[in-house]
């Protein structure tokens, strides 16, 4: 089983939309997958048209099993839903022992997926901490803009705190480019910075390009996939589902 965080402290810069679309990826390639959403958004449950009656609040607060706070979003795809409720919790967990490690304490006993994918909130907070100590893997999604690419060099700061204190193997694994526009200079000069930095060499994943399907698809409650395969969303979605499939 493998756990990939995606994250950025920068909001709209296509976290849930990576989350969302890889995950029904890998569903397809025939892989078991749960999405976690811990955003008090609760935008993963409303995206995928799907309802639910118990969600993570439930299960951090030890009020629900594990089983009982899953919906079925798609064959071979779960989601751990989340709604305002996680905002108390949040608080809560404040006071909690070993309160960076409650994530992980009450998902140790799953072993039914071949992949766990965490659709972060923005920011930090004690929520996105618990994601980070739980991850194996961590992606990125980089929207091309001042405040997005700003966003990553503070993930990458936080990575270097989180290790000393807790997590000592966390590392960025993959950089994604999103909301990504070839006809913009802009664009170009922020994917050559990247690509041209040796700290972040070999990160950069393959682009999701801009394309209004896949905002017009969650208003459907539906995957691009679902809603309009033959779409530059839908194949750069594939191509980012390869290199996970590869390890990353």
């Amino acid at each position: 089983m493998q756990t990939i965080a995606i994250y950025n402290q920068k909001g709209g810069t296509g976290k849930t939309t990576t989350t969302i679309n890889l995950g029904h990826a890998l569903a397809l390639a025939g892989k078991q997958v749960l999405i976690i959403d811990i955003d008090d958004q609760g935008n993963d449950a409303e995206c995928l048209g799907v309802k639910f009656t118990k969600s993570i609040y439930h299960l951090l607060k030890d009020e629900a099993p594990f089983e009982e706070c899953i919906t079925t979003a798609r064959k071979n795809l779960d989601l751990l839903p989340s709604d305002e409720t996680i905002s108390q919790v949040a608080l809560e967990m404040v006071g909690w022992r070993n309160r960076e490690n409650a994530l992980k304490k009450r998902l140790e006993h799953i072993d039914k997926y071949d992949y766990i994918l965490i659709d972060c909130q923005t920011g930090l907070g004690i929520l996105n901490e618990n994601a980070l100590n739980f991850c194996q893997k961590l992606i990125v999604p980089v929207s091309m803009e001042y405040l997005s690419v700003k966003g990553l060099f503070k993930v990458d700061k936080l990575i270097y705190d989180l290790r000393e204190d807790f997590q000592k193997n966390l590392k960025i694994d993959l950089i994604i480019p999103t909301f990504v526009d070839d006809r913009v200079k802009r664009t170009k000069e922020y994917i050559e910075f990247f690509e041209g930095m040796e700290h972040f060499k070999d990160m950069i994943s393959p682009n999701i390009r801009i394309d209004t399907k896949l905002s017009e698809s969650f208003a459907h409650g539906k995957t691009i996939f679902e809603y309009y395969l033959n779409s530059r969303g839908a194949y750069d979605h594939i191509q980012l589902c390869k290199r996970v499939l590869e390890g990353i």
